[in-house]
C-alpha cells in the first residue's frame, strides 16, 4: 500500500512540474533579473540592479539584523531614508505587449506602514506595492485626484516577521496587472490601471523603470527578480521542492 501511495505521489510530481516548465527556461530560472539579497552592492550590480543615494550601515545591513530575527543572506534597511534598490533608468525590460513578472519577498520588523515598497513602471502604466500590518495594498501611480484608480487591498499576516512571496503579473497585452501571494494561482488582487496621460501628475518620463526597498522601512528582504513574459506558476524547482515535501509528510503519516 505504502509503495502505491508513493508512486501515485511522485506521479502527481511529474504532472506539477512537466506543464510548469512549458512557460519558463528548463533550468528553472526564468529571471531576466535576479538578486537574492545576499552581498552587498558588487552582488547586487552584477545581478543587473543598482542601489541610489549611499549603501552603508547607517542604510543597509549586508548581512543579517538580529533585530529583525533572520539569517545571512538577507538585507536589511536601518530605518534611515534615502537609499534604495532599482534599474537602471530608463530600463525597457518590462513591456504591456510582452507582460512581465516581478517576485520578491520582503518582512516587516516594526509592522509600520511602509508606502510603496515597490513601484514598477513599464511602457505604459504604473504600479505600486504597499504593506501595512496586516494587509497589502495593490495601485497605479496616480492619486485619484488626478484619474487614478486608488488601490485595492487583502488581508495578509505581516506580523511576527511571517515571511510570504509576492508576485506581480501583467499578462501580454493585458489592462490589467495581478498580485499572487504564496503561490496560489488564483490571483489576491487585481487593478485597471491608469494610463499615463496627465503631466499633472506624471507623464512618459516616469515610465520604464523599477525600484523600490526603501532604506527608510525597517525590513529585510529575500529577493527580487523580474523578468518579461507572464508566469503564475513558481519555477519548477520551486514546485518541486514544495511536491517533494508533500511526499516525505506521506511517508511520514503511513509509519
Amino acid at each position: 500500500m505504502l509503495k502505491k501511495s508513493l508512486l501515485t505521489a511522485m506521479f502527481a510530481v511529474l504532472i506539477l512540474v512537466v506543464p510548469a516548465m512549458a512557460g519558463v527556461d528548463l533550468d528553472g530560472t526564468p529571471w531576466d533579473r535576479e538578486w537574492d539579497c545576499t552581498g552587498g552592492p558588487p552582488e547586487l550590480e552584477a545581478a543587473g540592479f543598482t542601489h541610489y543615494n549611499s549603501w552603508n550601515s547607517g542604510r543597509f545591513n549586508d548581512n543579517y539584523n538580529l533585530a529583525v530575527g533572520h539569517v545571512t543572506g538577507w538585507v536589511t534597511g536601518n530605518g534611515n531614508g534615502g537609499g534604495g534598490i532599482g534599474i537602471e533608468w530608463p530600463y525597457y525590460g518590462l513591456t504591456k505587449a510582452a507582460g512581465w513578472t516581478v517576485e520578491w519577498k520582503v518582512v516587516t520588523a516594526n509592522y509600520q506602514d511602509m508606502g510603496n515598497i515597490l513601484v514598477i513602471n513599464d511602457d505604459s502604466h504604473m504600479a505600486r506595492i504597499r504593506y501595512n500590518v496586516d494587509e497589502v495594498t495593490l495601485a497605479d501611480g496616480y492619486p485619484v485626484a488626478g484619474g487614478g484608480t486608488g488601490g485595492v487591498s487583502t488581508y495578509v499576516d505581516l506580523t511576527g516577521l511571517s515571511e510570504h512571496t509576492f508576485r506581480l503579473v501583467r499578462q501580454p497585452g493585458s489592462d490589467t496587472i495581478e498580485l499572487y501571494i504564496d503561490w496560489d494561482l488564483s490571483y489576491a488582487l487585481q487593478i485597471t490601471p491608469f494610463f499615463v496621460i496627465n503631466p499633472i501628475y506624471a507623464d512618459e518620463s516616469n515610465l520604464n523603470s523599477v525600484s523600490g526597498f526603501d532604506s527608510l522601512w525597517e525590513a529585510s528582504w529575500d529577493f527580487l527578480r523580474l523578468h518579461s513574459g507572464a508566469t503564475i506558476t513558481p519555477e519548477p524547482v520551486t514546485l518541486l521542492v514544495l511536491a517533494l515535501g508533500g511526499l516525505a509528510a506521506l511517508v511520514r503519516r503511513k509509519r
